[in-house]
């Protein structure tokens, strides 16, 4: 009996210092509901009925100005072979290029960001900015910005819809390709480093600016999401 009380302590203590050890490095925390196989259908408004069991985040910000940011909204699901992600932008004038001259045109427009990182090295990271079009840049990075624009992810989906007060974007990664990428599989324990971002444009008499939505504050003194201060974490939510 003693013994076995013995195992259970151990145990309870190593998962409790999993949780602090976590918690320290993690600016925030998401729990990530797993759903059953084709439950979504890609359509950029994530009206499934499973999208009614995911957590939502919607605590972005503008870490580098005093003003109030236009609303984002983000949520994630899982089932047994893909990560499912959808962003709501509350947008009052969406900058979106009519003219396509390539994945490099997203930098000049609204957009929205997930990056992936194995952990807060950023040795290796994995970034999506995708426009209220549905267009993509997706690249590979190594820190300190050294981008290698000629990579893409595999097995992505993308559905994007204009919507009364902005955009939304609706999108879909399989599990195998982030597994790939040495992203560890998403679990209760260990957390999957992911960072949340929106930029925002705006004309202005001088010329277009953009402000930069994050849903972490990295506590830079310019805007930067390419730090690890920048990434939060992604947990498996407890059955």
């Amino acid at each position: 009996m003693l013994v076995k009380l013995f195992i259970i302590f151990v145990i309870c203590l190593s998962y409790s210092a999993t949780l602090y050890a976590t918690s320290s490095t993690c600016g925030k925390s998401y729990q990530l509901t797993t759903i059953a196989n084709n439950s979504i259908a890609l359509d950029g408004l994530a009206e499934d009925p499973a999208w009614a069991k995911a957590n939502i985040i919607s605590d972005f910000s503008l870490p580098w100005k005093e003003s109030q940011a236009q609303k984002t909204r983000f949520m994630a699901l899982i089932d047994d072979s893909h990560l499912y992600f959808h962003f709501s932008s509350t947008d009052s004038s969406v900058a979106l290029k009519k003219h396509w001259q390539g994945e490099e045109t997203v930098v000049l427009e609204d957009r929205v960001e997930i990056f992936f990182s194995k952990d807060l090295t950023l040795n290796s990271y994995f970034a999506l900015e995708i426009d209220a079009a549905g267009r993509v840049l997706d690249y590979h990075s190594t820190f300190y910005r050294q981008f290698d624009p000629q990579w893409h992810f595999t097995d992505l989906l993308l559905s994007a819809v204009n919507t009364v007060n902005g955009y939304s974007i609706e999108g879909s990664i399989s599990l195998k390709s982030l597994a790939l990428l040495s992203i560890p599989p998403f679990n209760a324990l260990q957390p999957v480093y992911v960072g949340l971002f929106r930029a925002d444009l705006k004309n202005t008499p001088e010329k277009q600016r953009a402000e930069w939505i994050s849903w972490i504050n990295p506590d830079t003194a310019t805007p930067d999401f390419h730090v690890a201060s920048a990434f939060g974490c992604f947990f498996l939510a407890a059955h």
